[in-house]
């Protein structure tokens, strides 16, 4: 009798992961609800429910093998009876959940491409990624991607497919979005910003490729611990500056980016693709510094052919010089070379109109991390123009 009543006690203790043991058999259920679990805690996607997700962990767990199999790599939904459309990376092993078309889910449009939120499905950690899809395919945009993706100020790579490129999704968006958001900056982020804007330059320049479309758009922002940083993006126009350079093409993506020497586009060759690289980081650096554009910013001057080139050059360079010259004996004014004052040096160096004096990334990149050891961390500063 007393054997009869520990077996009820021990059995009714058994019972409740009776059903854990059973779905833990099932191992596609296990990991499916798993993955749930865990997209759960980090807060559901737009577009997509809970059930939604656990029939798309469940196929991707259960049926996907058999479409792999057949190198189906792109599984849409119409096909699966899903939610969402899939796609698979046979290089880097990775399944992504496409997810659906609505305001939440749209990123942006870059060179050519448009970039919408995906997800990558992991077990323990699914997460946001950001999937760029070409309208036509780009093969030196992929490769550079993929080249350049473990660099340092550059965007992180997840993986590039036959159909989009992966990478990281940036949640403080970009840094044109700050600024029409007036988002205020300390000096010490402003500094940190442009630390990571000249690394990615630095690193780009080191590996013999011209970025060719620096602006505020790609400039991508994100938290590393308690600071802000910022990396490069879109390598759309990039290229190795080796390589003939098709006369036709802009120099800078972004027209009013373009240095003066821009306007005889078809003198420039090799590194002169880098001085214009530095020029348009000097734009948009001093957009930031200043929370105002430079006030020599237009489009006029590369657009308006009917005025002779020589003209438009001699004009831009003037209105170049009128303002960096007021900045320049103001600096001369100061008594000691304070952090501000560094880092305003440092933007008449990029900005010059003579692109001999603007030196070079990796010298820029240096003087900018002896201008971040002074700062402190809780310095908010505003400037005069």
């Amino acid at each position: 009798m007393k054997f009869l009543i520990k077996l009820l006690i021990v059995s009714s203790l058994f019972f409740p992961f009776a059903s854990y043991a059973k779905e833990r058999n099932n191992s596609a259920l296990f990991y499916a609800k798993k993955a749930q679990d865990s997209l759960r805690k980090r807060g559901l996607p737009a577009g997509v429910s809970e059930s939604d997700f656990l029939q798309i962990a469940l196929f991707i767990e259960k049926k996907l093998s058999e479409y792999l199999k057949r190198k189906e790599y792109l599984i849409e939904k119409e096909k699966s009876g899903l939610a969402c459309s899939l796609e698979y990376d046979p290089r880097t092993k990775k399944t992504f959940v496409l997810l659906p078309e609505c305001k939440e889910n749209y990123i942006g449009r870059g060179c050519h491409k448009i970039v919408k939120k995906a997800l990558l499905y992991q077990r323990k950690k699914p997460e946001i990624v950001a999937r760029a899809c070409q309208e036509k395919v780009k093969k030196t945009e992929v490769f550079l991607t993929k080249y350049l993706g473990g660099c340092s100020g550059l965007m992180k790579v997840v993986a590039c497919t036959k159909y989009a490129i992966y990478t990281k999704f940036y949640n403080q968006n970009s840094l044109h979005t700050a600024v029409i958001r007036r988002r205020p900056f300390t000096f010490s982020e402003k500094v940190h910003i442009a630390l990571g804007v000249l690394d990615g330059l630095k690193e780009l320049h080191k590996k013999g490729v011209a970025h060719r479309d620096i602006s505020l758009k790609n400039c991508l922002l994100a938290h590393e611990g308690e600071r802000i940083c910022a990396v490069l993006c879109d390598f759309g126009r990039a290229q190795f500056i080796n390589k003939f350079f098709k006369k036709k093409r802009r120099v800078q993506g972004h027209i009013p980016n373009t240095p003066p020497e821009g306007i005889f586009y078809e003198n420039m060759q090799g590194k002169d693709f880098f001085k214009s690289d530095l020029f348009a980081a000097g734009m948009v650096l001093y957009q930031l510094f200043y929370e105002i554009g430079p006030p020599w910013k237009s489009s006029k001057y590369m657009t308006a052919t009917l005025v002779p080139a020589q003209n438009r050059y001699n004009e831009y360079v003037q209105a170049i010089k009128q303002h960096l010259d007021f900045i320049q004996a103001r600096i001369k004014v100061e008594k000691q070379l304070t952090a501000p004052v560094a880092f305003e040096a440092l933007l008449l160096r990029l900005c010059d109109p003579d692109p001999k004096k603007r030196g070079t990334a990796s010298e820029h990149y240096r003087t900018m991390q002896k201008i971040y050891k002074q700062v402190g961390s809780d310095s908010v500063i505003h400037y005069r123009r």
